[in-house]
């Protein structure tokens, strides 16, 4: 399980840095010069200049990789890295089809609550209390991890 964290984690952190590197790239120089106007030193203009801008891109990026290892957690358990994906494995290999049924539904509900919780937070975030409804986001959920596949 250590070199399959290992692997998720040191992946997360490159497409994170990336993602957040572009992000900062993005950052407009118009708030930091004003806040640079009314004397701020240096870790104000980064926090209330430059954060501000870019803390809406970060939890959203953050949440979207967040549902992204969930997925990959369990694919690596399938081909040996533990948690759910090993216990699959198990359950199939002594041919206990109940409780591997048992198991693919605990893993798609997990998967389907992360997502669901990513999706308010960054609906929150973006100041979209409405949001998507719990059945409208298990119907569409094929379409979205097509997507992130092949994405």
């Amino acid at each position: 399980p250590f070199t399959a964290t290992l692997a998720i984690g040191t992946d997360t952190m490159g497409n994170l840095g990336r993602l957040f590197t572009d992000a900062l790239e993005e950052v407009e120089d118009g708030p930091i010069e004003a806040i640079e106007s009314t004397g701020a030193n240096s870790p104000q203009k980064v926090v209330f200049g430059m954060l501000s801008q870019v803390f809406t891109p970060f939890i959203a990026w953050t949440m979207y990789i967040l549902e992204i290892n969930v997925r990959i957690g369990v694919t690596m358990g399938l081909i040996g890295g533990g948690g759910l994906g090993q216990v699959l494995q198990t359950q199939r290999g002594l041919f206990r089809y109940t409780n591997m049924m048992a198991t693919i539904l605990v893993i798609f509900m997990l998967v389907v609550s992360v997502e669901f919780v990513s999706q308010r937070v960054r609906s929150y975030i973006r100041g979209n209390e409405e949001g998507t409804s719990l059945l409208k986001l298990i119907v569409e959920f094929p379409q979205r991890m097509a997507r992130s596949i092949w994405e």
